[in-house]
């Protein structure tokens, strides 16, 4: 059994875990015990997101399933079976209200679980299989996913090695009002809290982390840790710092939204290209 996916809930007290035999395992930080699992697909869950106590998981075949964690049955209370290869990634917008899933068949989807999610709380039923509320299409796989975090309706993605763009949409509209072109595939996506910035992870070809300012995307900085490139990322609780994990088997933890920057850019370092010697506090070549 190999573990494919990881994901905190919103309090930072379960941790839920997909694995490679379809399962998926919810444990008890606090007491370090495993809570229960759960067999609710038909392949390897690859990404994970959680809403209160509904658990979202989405698989290799292109199934999204979503369990009420609290209730007894192991039956999911939700289905979402439009995608036709691998959901790579999953998100919530910031009132919850639209869950947003990006797959290898290069679209992206978006759900209205709002209405559904509150009557799963209190109906005993059946479960239903729910249509997609609208459908974005990329040139290559989507795996980047970032919802803003003021607007609901606004989600940037970004497309794999055959499209090397990010699209920001209005899920309200339902149209593109961003497409920027970049040089790699793109892993991952983050909107920053404390500065109107969109940040970036790139693989293949040009491993590296870039800093946009939004909604202008002007790019203004670029950090390139190693050659190898980079496939996940995740931003830390606090928004300032985010989590990169590489080809290379290695994490790296990077400050890019500092609050106040701790140190001053070195005068004689190229102002639009830094190179990490450090894994960790690389707020000097951001700030």
């Amino acid at each position: 059994i190999t573990v494919t996916s990881v994901k905190f809930n919103s309090s930072g007290c379960y941790l839920a875990i997909g694995t490679s035999d379809m399962s998926l395992y919810i444990y008890d930080l606090e007491s370090m015990r495993k809570l229960r699992k759960i067999k609710c697909q038909n392949d390897r869950i690859g990404s994970l997101c959680w809403k209160d106590y509904l658990l979202c998981a989405g698989s290799r075949s292109g199934l999204i399933t979503v369990s009420d964690t609290t209730r007894p049955s192991i039956r999911p209370v939700f289905l979402m079976n439009e995608h036709d290869m691998e959901v790579c990634g999953l998100e919530w917008n910031c009132s919850q209200s639209l869950l947003a899933s990006g797959s290898g068949d290069t679209s992206v989807r978006i759900w209205d679980l709002h209405t559904a999610a509150s009557t799963a709380a209190t109906a005993q039923r059946s479960t239903d299989f729910l249509p997609s509320l609208r459908t974005f299409d990329h040139l290559s796989a989507v795996k980047a996913l970032a919802w803003h975090h003021l607007d609901s309706d606004l989600l940037a993605t970004g497309g794999g090695t055959s499209d090397k763009k990010i699209n920001v949409w209005n899920a309200n509209m339902g149209r593109c009002i961003i497409s920027e072109e970049t040089d790699s595939q793109i892993s991952g996506l983050a909107f920053s809290r404390n500065y109107s910035e969109l940040l970036s992870c790139h693989g293949y070809p040009h491993p590296k982390i870039t800093l946009w300012k939004y909604p202008s995307m002007r790019k203004f900085k670029e950090l390139v840790s190693n050659e190898s490139r980079i496939l996940y990322s995740c931003m830390s609780p606090c928004v300032e710092q985010i989590a990169t994990a590489s080809e290379d088997e290695t994490v790296r933890f990077w400050e890019v939204f500092p609050i106040q920057s701790k140190k001053k850019l070195d005068k004689s370092s190229d102002p639009t290209l830094a190179t990490s010697q450090s894994m960790i506090n690389l707020a000097a070549t951001l700030r």
